[in-house]
């Protein structure tokens, strides 16, 4: 949280263009074990949610882009980064590095 409250807009993206790297390699992978090893309605019920995945990915590939080019998106993102920060110093949350 901290990162994400007070990197420059470049470190930001940086670090949100691997994470959606990530959840993209995420997604093929649960991708290709539902085609490989599930049948009939579980393998329906897992497209379906590789579906909803692949959709959350283009959402958060279109906020990336916001991000970069509106400077009050950018500022509110920071905040709300700081906002949860503190939240979990308050109430002694264990924070992600």
């Amino acid at each position: 949280m901290f990162d994400l409250s007070d990197l420059s807009v470049a470190d930001i993206t940086s670090n949100l263009l691997k994470l959606n790297s990530e959840y993209k390699s995420w997604i093929d992978r649960h991708e290709e074990i539902a085609n490989n090893e599930l049948q009939g309605e579980l393998f329906e019920t897992a497209l379906r949610h590789v579906e909803s995945c692949h959709s959350c990915l283009a959402r958060m590939k279109e906020c990336l882009e916001l991000l970069k080019s509106n400077k009050k998106v950018n500022r509110a993102f920071k905040l709300m980064n700081r906002a949860m920060l503190l939240q979990q110093l308050h109430y002694s949350i264990e924070t992600r590095n």
